[in-house]
């Protein structure tokens, strides 16, 4: 179980097994090609997402750190799959969920955080968290990332940053 007072610690072989495993659970049954989804290699996955008024967004997933962590989640330039701070602002999207904002820059870090306990940057960023929504690997896949973004975007978008 991911604990906010550690450090993630990267298991490529494991997280990359575990990709494989959760993928089609994920697809539902579909193709990456009919999702809509890429693979940029064996640990990151693209996953387009819009918002209610049809803006187009693109979500990184890398999983270097998974199953015991959440992945790695970052809104990219559709283009370059990479965020750069100051140029890429315009592909975040702002959310103002209860629980989940997405911040270009948390704390001066220089770091895109979308702050949920369900991203790898949460814990790696040693946010507090409470214990009912620390990411358990027994019962959490990164279909819950996804769920968990899809639905705060669905529910609470207010527009483009940038």
């Amino acid at each position: 179980m991911a604990n906010a007072n550690e450090t993630p610690v990267p298991d490529p072989a494991r997280g990359g097994e575990a990709l494989e495993r959760d993928l089609p659970l994920a697809l539902k049954g579909r193709t990456l090609e009919e999702a809509g989804w890429c693979r940029i290699d064996a640990l990151t996955l693209c996953v387009p997402l819009w918002s209610p008024s049809a803006d187009f967004f693109l979500l990184r997933l890398q999983f270097h750190c998974y199953p015991e962590w959440p992945p790695s989640a970052q809104f990219v330039n559709p283009i370059t799959k990479d965020y750069k701070l100051g140029d890429d602002d315009r592909w975040l999207p702002n959310i103002e969920a209860p629980h989940l904002r997405v911040h270009p820059n948390y704390n001066d870090q220089k770091r895109q955080l979308i702050c949920n306990s369900t991203t790898l940057e949460f814990y790696d960023l040693r946010h507090s968290v409470e214990a009912r929504h620390v990411w358990d690997p027994e019962r959490h896949n990164f279909n819950h990332t996804l769920f968990t973004i899809t639905e705060a975007m669905r529910l609470y978008y207010r527009g483009r940053q940038g």
